[in-house]
């Protein structure tokens, strides 16, 4: 194919290009070619994020199962040496907010931590939704929201996407530490998907998208589809032998092991903490 350079005057407004037959047929094969080899890219590139979905999962899990058997080798809690790897769920209290509890026991953990890296505790409110109890769940956030003089800020969370997570979350009346999370997947909520989700959720969401002057119009922008949102999927590789040793030791008897009175608790969501501003899952 031969190709031709034309220099044009700059008077020239409009260019009226003669293309024979055979031409655009031959054009009409390039571009379905062009589609195909597009479309083959874009699975190649969802089958490497998914590949490193996997890979991510499984490092996050083989580091918990390395701080077990370190923190065995300290002579920790040898209750816990033996335990499986998705026990660990202990109750905090449940008459009070478990605040003090947290700070506490992430000040214990800062102390005696082998690396800089901060622990990243997250209390869980309502824009979380279970899954498949204990061991999935994914958590909704506004992609931008609304302050109280009208200014939108754009947000990223990119604290929430950490490998390490240490949950805490509202199950049955009572606050509990759920154990160790790890994001595995994020992807955007279409309108279809919105108004499909539970009324907590919803509700929580738009919430997280403004200041309560707005509500009525952020509730309205989402059901038509001007406001988006960002569903972030997490899974439970464990728990945090210190994290969890510490806390037990900051509640003292208020708190118990409770794998088996939560572990399989068929009602068990995460609520509302009214103030989320103690959560670290957001930027």
């Amino acid at each position: 194919m031969s190709t031709t350079t034309i220099d044009i005057p700059p008077n020239i407004l409009h260019i009226v290009l003669n293309i024979q037959g055979n031409d655009i047929g031959r054009l009409r094969r390039e571009l379905l070619a062009s589609e195909d080899r597009n479309k083959d890219l874009s699975d190649q590139i969802e089958r490497v994020k998914a590949e490193y979905d996997e890979i991510r999962v499984k490092l996050a899990e083989a580091q918990a199962i390395l701080e077990q058997r370190r923190a065995a080798e300290d002579g920790q809690d040898s209750a816990l040496d033996s335990a499986p790897l998705l026990s660990g769920i202990i109750t905090i209290c449940s008459n009070e907010m478990p605040k003090k509890y947290l700070k506490a026991a992430k000040a214990m953990v800062l102390c005696h931590q082998r690396s800089s890296s901060p622990l990243s505790v997250v209390t869980l409110g309502d824009e979380f939704i279970w899954e498949d109890y204990p061991e999935t769940v994914y958590c909704l956030k506004p992609t931008r929201s609304r302050g109280k003089k009208g200014k939108w800020n754009n947000h990223t969370y990119k604290k929430i996407l950490i490998e390490n997570n240490e949950f805490v979350a509202y199950v049955a009346g009572t606050w509990c530490y759920m154990g160790t999370y790890t994001s595995v997947a994020s992807s955007d909520v279409s309108p279809n998907e919105y108004t499909g989700l539970p009324f907590e959720g919803r509700e929580a969401l738009i919430k997280l998208s403004g200041n309560k002057t707005y509500l009525g119009d952020l509730r309205a922008m989402y059901a038509r589809g001007e406001l988006t949102a960002l569903k972030f999927q997490f899974k439970r590789i464990g728990f945090n032998v210190e994290f969890r040793k510490y806390l037990l030791e900051a509640a003292g008897n208020q708190a118990r092991d409770a794998a088996e009175e939560v572990g399989n608790c068929p009602e068990a969501e995460a609520h509302a903490e009214e103030d989320s501003s103690d959560s670290d899952a957001s930027e």
